[in-house]
């Protein structure tokens, strides 16, 4: 039988070539943050990942990009040193926000990695806007006149988020939590290499490799390690802004509320509302890695490590195309065309946020549920979603505008009537020591 090493380290090169072009960044943030990106481990989220997400294949190049943001952000150089946020580590969203009815000193604009801000992104793709009916001044008209056409329906998305009062709010609501990676998190990084694991089978029974078809469970294994290696992530202390029932104050939720206006016109009109201090906290450093000690820089090393090992090994494979059998050289191509082809998909269909707790949370959103997020620092946060379809950008300008107006007006009728309130019970006080005083 002819040698068919060099026709095989040449198809390998071809493939890598092409395959490390599609190869996403997102690989490798779920690979640091397993805790996020396997935490929603439904059985259709597990047969996608079974299928469509394996990192067996010609990933190196974005290994080599992940690494390159490391050595930029200065992550090298040390413990605490550098910058987490902009990496894999801790991604950032680029977008910016106005906060309206918040009257202390505000000159921060940034949400960086934003978990909510993600969360209404995701309502874009689990919720499809519906065209509105054709209004008479969307047509065009003849002549001179202006004309008014509708290129596109945008949706004002309006999220409430509060802090329970007590338990009995979300008995019966489905909870998020990504603080500590659960057995489903576990499962679903299983599932994600199930493909790797079959071909091994494969190569260690019918061929007699075990050495390559350990080869293949490589990538199940980094994965698996990086449970363990996965860095601490903040807030390290609660929320200030967890109400306490005991004071008795049913109008406190809305008096410190306040509305973040998003930009992000690419993703319709978001919106958030809620307390200033709980929302904000998802803004600054919420879900940020913890950097106090010398475990937590061990934690960084290993997730950098891991990223490194995937830089090696697609030329691991093509290299050991030299002095393995024919089949073997069939299947390691097969396999790669294959990843290849996985990693389009998930490209142009835009899934690779699949099993994430964002795509959890958006989910239950869009289908008109009330979703909680809990944390063993800030303790429950829920949220409802309210979505509202417009004709255009300035619609949608102007319905953002009305919000806000609403809101500011909602919260000038309730301090109205609490001083009222103040006042009336105050004139009591007085009139009763004016009575003590009479019949003293």
């Amino acid at each position: 039988m002819a040698d068919t090493s060099p026709i095989a380290g040449a198809l390998g090169s071809i493939i890598g070539y092409l395959g490390s072009e599609v190869a996403e960044k997102s690989l490798f943030e779920r690979l640091l943050w397993p805790e996020r990106f396997y935490n929603v481990a439904s059985i259709r989220n597990i047969v996608e990942m079974a299928f469509l997400m394996p990192m067996g294949g010609p990933i190196h190049k974005a290994a080599l990009r992940t690494l390159d943001k490391f050595r930029s952000k200065g992550l090298y150089e040390g413990a605490m040193q550098g910058h987490m946020l902009g990496t894999a580590f801790y991604a950032d969203t680029r977008l910016a926000y106005t906060l309206h009815g918040y009257e202390g000193p505000d000159g921060d604009r940034e949400i960086r990695n934003g978990l909510w801000a993600t969360v209404l992104r995701h309502c874009r793709y689990l919720q499809r806007a519906q065209a509105l009916p054709q209004a008479n001044a969307d047509t065009e008209a003849k002549g001179d006149a202006p004309r008014l056409v509708r290129r596109t329906t945008q949706v004002v998305r309006h999220l409430q988020l509060w802090q329970p009062l007590s338990e009995k709010e979300y008995e019966k609501v489905r909870i998020f939590c990504e603080d500590k990676a659960a057995v489903t998190t576990m499962l679903a990084v299983f599932a994600s290499e199930i493909s790797a694991i079959i071909v091994a089978v494969v190569v260690g029974w019918r061929e007699q490799s075990y050495w390559f078809a350990a080869y293949f469970c490589l990538p199940l294994f980094f994965k698996m390690a990086s449970v363990p290696l996965s860095v601490r992530r903040g807030p390290k202390h609660p929320s200030e802004a967890k109400f306490n029932p005991a004071e008795g104050d049913e109008d406190l939720p809305l008096k410190s509320t306040v509305v973040f206006e998003i930009s992000d016109y690419d993703h319709g009109f978001p919106i958030i509302e809620g307390p200033e201090p709980v929302v904000r906290q998802f803004f600054k450093h919420w879900g940020h890695p913890l950097r106090e000690n010398y475990r937590d820089r061990l934690r960084e090393i290993g997730g950098m490590a891991l990223v490194v090992a995937f830089v090696f090994y697609f030329p691991i494979g093509l290299l050991s195309m030299l002095w393995v059998s024919q089949p073997i050289q069939i299947i390691w191509l097969s396999y790669q065309l294959y990843t290849i082809v996985a990693m389009h998909i998930m490209r142009l269909r835009g899934s690779s946020g699949r099993g994430r707790t964002e795509e959890g949370l958006a989910r239950d959103l869009v289908d008109g549920k009330v979703a909680a997020l809990k944390s063993e620092h800030g303790g429950v946060i829920m949220a409802k979603l309210e979505s509202t379809p417009v004709e255009r950008i300035s619609g949608g300008q102007a319905k953002v505008r009305d919000i806000v107006q609403q809101h500011a007006e909602a919260i000038k009728l309730k301090r109205r009537t609490t001083q009222d309130s103040d006042d009336t019970a105050y004139e009591g006080e007085v009139e009763t020591v004016d009575e003590k005083m009479e019949k003293i």
